[in-house]
């Protein structure tokens, strides 16, 4: 899955993507990025077996936040991506476990 923002003032911004993702049967890694304008600027992977917790009620469960300082122009966009090298993975959709943060934090 994938999220586009629009930069709307150029400055120094402080962004952040925490994601939980939830897979069910086999333990899953997942990755996360974030993208200006088409390239990738900060990513997160646990490529190894995940060490979430595994229930059998909610399926496996894992998160992940990323953080980055980044110079941005008006007009650039900031993409936020979620995979999983080793299959489907769902978003998980409980209130307060996905957030981004976008903050402008200099000229």
């Amino acid at each position: 899955s994938d999220l586009r923002w629009i930069v709307p003032i150029s400055g120094t911004y402080n962004i952040s993507f925490l994601y939980l993702h939830i897979a069910t049967g086999l333990s899953r890694p997942g990755e996360i990025y974030i993208g200006k304008s088409g390239s990738a600027q900060a990513y997160h992977s646990n490529r190894g077996p995940t060490a979430a917790t595994i229930d059998p009620t909610y399926a496996e469960r894992n998160g992940y936040n990323l953080s980055t300082i980044i110079d941005l122009i008006a007009g650039d966009y900031i993409e936020f991506y979620s995979a999983s090298p080793a299959g489907a993975v769902n978003l998980g959709t409980a209130s307060g476990f996905n957030r981004i943060s976008i903050h402008r934090v200099g000229n």
